[in-house]
Formats: C-alpha cells, sequence, structure tokens
C-alpha cells in the first residue's frame, strides 16, 4: 500500500504543479488586466546595481516606448520636474533610512511632448541586507493629472471668490429662509461692530430692524418668482445704532430651506448729504 501511495503522490506532483503554474499565470494576467485598465505603471529599483525597470503601462503613460530609453536610472530622474526632484529624492531618502513605512509622492513628470504631468507614484523596500540597508524597492506611479488640475482649478476659484468677496466694497452676508445666517464679509462685521464667528449661525434679526424684516417677508413671494429684490431700509447694531442702507437681496437656491444672499451697502453719507441740499433749498425758498 506504501509503495502505491508513492507512486500516485510521484505521478500527482508534475499535475498540481502545472496546476499551479496555470493558476498563477491566470491571476497574474488578471492582476495585468486590472493595471492596464487603471492606467497604473510599474516600476523596480534595484539599488545594488542603481538599475531601474520601468514597464510599458509607465513608459506609455508619458508617451515612449521602451525603444526610446536607453538608461532607465538617468531617464527616471530625468524626467522629474526640477521643482519636484528635492522633494522626491528627500522622500526616498527618509524611506530608504526606515523613518516612514513606504514611500508617497505626488509630482510632476515631463512626457515626451514636453509637457509635465501630476503622477501620484508610491512604493516600498521589499529587501534589505543584514545592516538594514535597502537593495531594492518596487512600486507603482498612476497618472493623476486631471485630479490635480481639477483639484488646482478648485483652489483657484476659491481663493479668486475669497479675494473678491473680501474686498467688496459693499456688506455681503448670505442666509437661510429661517434667517439664520451661513456666510458674512468683513465689511459686515466692520460695519456693525461684531466679529464673524459672532454672526455666523445667528439671525438675521440680530441687525435687520423689524421694519426691514417686515419688508423682506412681504417680499418673499417677489424673491422667489423674480430671483431679486432691492430696497432702502435700516439696519439696527448691537450698540442700537440706526443705520440706513440700500439692500440688494438674490435668492441662490430655490429648495425647501432656500438660501438668501445680500448685499448691503451703508448710505449714511448719501442721506446726510440729500439733507443738507434738502435744507438748502427750504433756505432758499424762505428767503
Amino acid at each position: 500500500t506504501a509503495e502505491i501511495y508513492t507512486l500516485s503522490l510521484h505521478d500527482a506532483l508534475p499535475i498540481w504543479s502545472r496546476n499551479r503554474e496555470i493558476l498563477l499565470q491566470q491571476a497574474y494576467d488578471r492582476i495585468s488586466l486590472a493595471v492596464d485598465a487603471a492606467g497604473i505603471g510599474f516600476w523596480d529599483w534595484d539599488l545594488q546595481t542603481d538599475e531601474i525597470y520601468l514597464d510599458q503601462q509607465w513608459l506609455n503613460m508619458i508617451g515612449y516606448k521602451p525603444d526610446d530609453v536607453d538608461n532607465y536610472r538617468t531617464f527616471w530622474e530625468a524626467c522629474i520636474h526640477p521643482d519636484d526632484k528635492n522633494m522626491v529624492l528627500k522622500t526616498l531618502k527618509n524611506h530608504f533610512k526606515n523613518i516612514t513605512t513606504g514611500y508617497k509622492t505626488e509630482h510632476r513628470v515631463m512626457t515626451k511632448s514636453g509637457e509635465y504631468i501630476w503622477i501620484l507614484d508610491s512604493g516600498r523596500v521589499i529587501e534589505r541586507d543584514a545592516y538594514k540597508k535597502p537593495r531594492r524597492i518596487i512600486g507603482i506611479s498612476i497618472d493623476i493629472n486631471e485630479k490635480v488640475l481639477a483639484r488646482q482649478r478648485i483652489h483657484e476659484s476659491e481663493e479668486k471668490y475669497k479675494s473678491i468677496f473680501e474686498h467688496l466694497n459693499d456688506a455681503f452676508c448670505r442666509f437661510d429662509f429661517s434667517g439664520k445666517i451661513m456666510e458674512v464679509n468683513r465689511n459686515l462685521c466692520d460695519l456693525i461692530g461684531v466679529k464673524p464667528e459672532e454672526l455666523i449661525n445667528s439671525n438675521i434679526n440680530l441687525f435687520f430692524s423689524n421694519q426691514t424684516l417686515k419688508f423682506l417677508h412681504r417680499r418673499l413671494n417677489r424673491i422667489l418668482e423674480k430671483k431679486s429684490v432691492s430696497f432702502e431700509n435700516e439696519i439696527i447694531t448691537p450698540k442700537r445704532k440706526i443705520l440706513p442702507v440700500s439692500i440688494s437681496a438674490r435668492l441662490i437656491t430655490t429648495s425647501e430651506n432656500g438660501i438668501i444672499q445680500a448685499f448691503i451697502r451703508d448710505i449714511t453719507d448719501r442721506r446726510n448729504h440729500e439733507k443738507d441740499i434738502f435744507d438748502e433749498k427750504q433756505k432758499f425758498k424762505a428767503l
């Protein structure tokens, strides 16, 4: 029985080995397809020989073919944007020294056409010698150019909006239909003498007079219909100072908790000037 078992096992080993190779190849093919579909480039750096292997997908990402590159090591470093190179090399160095558990950067690389694209580059040392010195690091690179550019556009838009918002000559506030204040600019804070944090999440009745609130309530249907309304009225500061203002209110959203934004301009000087003119006319009539 033992002899039969041994022969059976001996016969089964090649079959098992072949099946294992087939399964491994299938798994590799599936991973390769997924990696290619995701546009992920693979790299492998032998730190003992200082040779880097860049796979086809990595080269495709920046418009190159294998035949276009003579030395992958110098090519890889030459592709890095000059402004990003120190950061990339420092991040790698920190990982080589075991300061970090992995290497990960977002940086720019130059394409064959001379343009730069943003990539997410990440890797990890997989082999160290007896003295903990790195011998080999492998990693992947992903084209994130569109994502980074979109992020930059959003940031630029926010900064532009913030700059305009803060430099408006008029005071500004945004509030919902319940009167809850969501956003203000510094001009409004200066106008009524209240800090921004005291205004956010408070109610517009903090500075809108009852007369103004009633007017807004009466004009709410007009705002919903016409999307905007302009009028002159008063605001009252926490110190009970009454200021004549012009208000331009605009509907931003029409949801259940609709948003209204209002530009508020102090017209005290204009009112005083109008009063002076009126007084002069009255004096003239009395002559």
